[in-house]
């Protein structure tokens, strides 16, 4: 069992570093990492073969034993029956009836020891799902959460801390307002906390310090299936299909041209997001010129925030440098 528990770890590891290999080759291929993958994936592929042939040494092991063990007991069996005919009298044709019976039934018996070592695989494989089954999630409700009742939509973020190492901040003591109904766009460089910021208002995982507050509850002190019931999420990665970029944003009408595709997606967006909290992760400047309010992130710091109009007219501040930037 112990063998067949590693064996199943061992091939799920492999599995997964080849398909991690196969949906990143363009990363594999731009940094010429094919001869290191393929060490790696190497050294796994030649220890699940070690196993998988240590397995099959003990399922073949039992074989002979289980062939020898069983000729011995139908020698035995023939014996006894001899000697009943033959000393205790008993009829032949009771004794031939009782041989006929053991025979058919050591062939089944055979196979049952052959399946043990498959047996003992399935079972492993069971209790390894139901491990993962059973296995109790870090971050819950609270004993007392409440559904979450959410009317206009205002998101409150107070002095919030987070890390996902206790050393390493991401965010760092941030506080800002997401008004009721209106845009919010988070602007800053990559590893800024934009990310970040969004995932801790869906409560994938819990602040450090301070408080998010959704039409004033505490974000903590709710359920967080009636939180993510009140939040539309579009991620940054949607599904792709086979094709380029173009092709899959053209998908719903191929006669599209680029100019009329990007004015559609801005028309559709404005009317979903009409009356509603909008808080947009920017990375492109010119998708937040018309937000209500801008966030400029920098090291996980609220460092500059206004308008677009407000914030261009410092010339010196970050959110004007990264729009000369992505100007040029």
């Amino acid at each position: 069992r112990k063998i067949n528990r590693e064996s199943v770890l061992i091939n799920s590891r492999l599995n997964g570093s080849v398909q991690e290999a196969t949906q990143g080759i363009a990363i594999v291929k731009a940094f010429t990492l094919e001869d290191e993958l393929a060490r790696r994936i190497g050294i796994m592929a030649d220890t699940a073969e070690q196993r998988n042939n240590k397995i099959a040494r003990v399922a073949e092991r039992l074989s002979p034993i289980s062939e020898i063990l069983g000729g011995l007991a139908v020698t035995a069996v023939l014996a006894y029956s001899g000697y009943r005919a033959l000393v205790l009298g008993q009829p032949p044709g009771a004794v031939f009836s009782f041989i006929t019976a053991l025979i058919l039934a050591y062939d089944p018996a055979r196979r049952l020891a052959r399946t043990q070592v498959g047996m003992e695989r399935a079972l492993v494989n069971a209790r390894m799902i139901y491990e993962l089954l059973d296995l109790e999630p870090k971050q819950g409700d609270a004993p007392d959460a409440v559904e979450a009742k959410v009317t206009t939509g205002e998101v409150r973020f107070n002095n919030v801390t987070f890390g996902y190492n206790a050393d390493m901040p991401v965010l760092r003591d941030l506080s800002f307002t997401a008004a009721a109904g209106k845009v919010t766009a988070i602007v800053g460089a990559s590893g800024a906390g934009k990310s970040t910021l969004v995932a801790l208002l869906q409560r994938f995982y819990d602040v450090d310090q301070g408080s998010i507050e959704v039409d004033g509850q505490d974000i903590s002190k709710v359920t967080k299936h009636s939180l993510r019931q009140s939040i539309a999420y579009v991620a940054q990665a949607p599904y792709l299909f086979e094709g380029t970029i173009r092709d899959n944003i053209r998908f719903g009408r191929l006669s599209a041209t680029d100019n009329e595709a990007e004015a559609r997606v801005q028309e559709a967006l404005t009317h979903v997001m009409e009356g509603r909290t909008t808080i947009v992760i920017a990375h492109r400047l010119s998708t937040v010129v018309n937000a209500d309010h801008i966030i400029v992130l920098e090291e996980g710091r609220l460092v500059e925030e206004g308008t677009h109009a407000t914030l261009m007219a410092d010339p010196h501040g970050i959110y004007a440098r990264f729009h000369r930037i992505q100007g040029k």
